[in-house]
């Protein structure tokens, strides 16, 4: 039973990678009054970008060292077809002066309906760099259209989010109590490490909260999901842990305390401050369901907890393969 149970947690753990992994064919960026160079080292970034996101693969077509042909969308949506892609993209950049415009659409390759599209303007070459993050990180997702004014300010604040400290991952104290359904309520702390790769958190709890009355401990892999990518954001999510649990019976004469161990579930939720930055602060709360019995009863329970968790500080690196002639 509790292998079966891990089985299925793992298995649809992969299902959720696997079907963020959609495949989307994508020529490369269309270019006018830009340099042709520019086509490739920007159709690269973007394909990286949309991959760092989890959600889609882009499916590039091979580079000859050249500027590519134009392709009209009933050749693009047939060579979707041929890779077994669900979606393609159309996309190009226009420079009018010193405004660069960039457009891009999603299509459905089985009936080529547009499911997706973007406009963003930018004011210098430098915006390019964020505008691709800003496309990226929205593809599929929600309308990103603003104006030539508008777009400055959100390239500036995507700029930064990029060269800002990374925190990928981070380790840190955890402070709280448990409180075991017709039990005691227990004061504990704990260890607390996440990855996070911006749409998925996963942890590594290690925690402990006991009383002389009830004692209650787990280490846990647990995979919470942000509402948004902002530095402060709610969440929600679960874990399995192999958990520890130790109740005090007054009522026995030979043994006064009862310890047993095994499958621990864990969910709940919390919110995340600061995000973005090397330290940042969790509070959230877990309702835990051992899956196993002590005094011949299983006992639930709730916890809650803060962390302040720190992490390396190490900078995004960018840079594009090609030399400009401008």
């Amino acid at each position: 039973m509790k292998k079966t149970l891990l089985y299925i947690i793992i298995f649809l753990l992969t299902g959720q990678y696997i079907q963020a992994q959609q495949k989307v064919y994508m020529p490369f960026f269309e270019i006018l009054n830009i340099h042709e160079d520019y086509q490739y080292s920007l159709s690269k970034l973007f394909q990286n970008y949309v991959r760092d996101q989890g959600k889609y693969e882009i499916l590039l077509p091979v580079w000859n060292n050249e500027p590519y042909p134009k392709e009209s969308q009933e050749e693009t949506q047939s060579k979707a077809r041929e890779l077994g892609a669900p979606y393609f993209i159309k996309g190009d950049l226009n420079a009018l002066g010193d405004l660069i415009i960039v457009t891009i659409s999603m299509f459905q390759t089985a009936d080529g309906e547009e499911v997706w599209n973007s406009l963003l303007k930018a004011k210098k070459l430098d915006d390019l760099d964020p505008i691709m993050f800003t496309l990226a990180k929205n593809l599929g997702e929600k309308e990103v259209r603003s104006t030539a004014d508008d777009i400055y300010t959100v390239t500036e604040q995507e700029g930064k989010e990029l060269t800002e400290v990374e925190t990928k991952i981070s380790t840190g104290l955890l402070l709280g109590g448990a409180y075991p359904f017709g039990g005691t309520f227990s004061p504990g702390l704990g260890l607390l490490t996440t990855y996070d790769n911006r749409n998925i958190i996963f942890g590594l709890d290690g925690s402990i909260f006991f009383h002389k009355d009830n004692t209650t401990g787990y280490l846990a892999i647990t995979v919470d999901y942000p509402f948004t990518s902002a530095k402060n954001t709610g969440y929600v999510g679960g874990g399995l842990g192999y958990g520890v649990m130790s109740v005090w019976d007054e009522t026995d004469p030979y043994d006064n305390e009862t310890t047993n161990s095994g499958l621990m579930l864990l969910g709940g939720g919390g919110f995340i401050l600061n995000r973005t930055s090397s330290v940042r602060l969790i509070i959230g709360s877990r309702v835990f369901v051992p899956l196993f019995k002590v005094n011949d009863k299983i006992m639930p329970g709730i916890n809650f907890y803060l962390a302040i968790n720190v992490s390396k500080r190490s900078k995004r690196k960018r840079q594009y393969d090609i030399n400009l002639n401008n």
